[in-house]
């Protein structure tokens, strides 16, 4: 499974109605492969479906509002070149895994994205791995299945995220 996200003209005029917005992305694709075999837990499993579309569409909310920091004269300015269309994003990822109550009572509560990241273009870098891990949080009283959910959820969502300031970090030369 392999989604691309094409940040095109039709992004930039939905961006339009923000001035500080209306220019063009840095990357004109962004590109999430997460095949089955990634997975490594079966809590995971559950989130699995919607990954390459979550992490593409946080991924691409990082990236497209930093262009709009920099005033109109001054992009395409010696010191702030315009984006390349042809720049790209590619993450491979390679490890996905969420813990459940089983593995929190086990003591092995974290979760973990692991993966691949490829910056193609001339004023891009190169590929590097990133990790990033997460503690479930704790439930509070009972256990129930609405309380498991909820937990694995917030897992779910900090891993993304922070997967995705990882790699707007890397776009941005960080």
């Amino acid at each position: 499974m392999l989604r691309t996200l094409t940040l095109s003209a039709a992004t930039a005029a939905l961006l339009a109605f923000t001035p500080a917005l209306a220019q063009d992305p840095p990357v004109a694709n962004i590109e999430v492969d997460a095949p089955l075999a990634v997975l490594e837990t079966a809590p995971a499993g559950s989130y699995w479906a919607n990954l390459e579309t979550d992490l593409s569409n946080a991924i691409a909310a990082r990236i497209v509002p930093a262009v709009g920091e920099l005033p109109p004269e001054e992009v395409g300015s010696d010191d702030n070149p315009p984006p390349d269309p042809n720049a790209k994003v590619t993450v491979r990822i390679e490890s996905f895994a969420l813990s459940d109550s089983l593995f929190n009572l086990t003591g092995a509560d974290e979760g973990e994205l692991a993966g691949q990241v490829i910056l193609t273009g001339p004023s891009m870098g190169e590929g590097v791995s990133l990790r990033v891990s997460s503690a479930r949080p704790m439930i509070e009283g009972e256990i129930t299945a609405e309380s498991e959910a909820r937990a694995t959820e917030a897992q779910y969502r900090v891993l993304v995220d922070t997967f995705a300031d990882r790699v707007a970090e890397l776009v941005a030369g960080g």
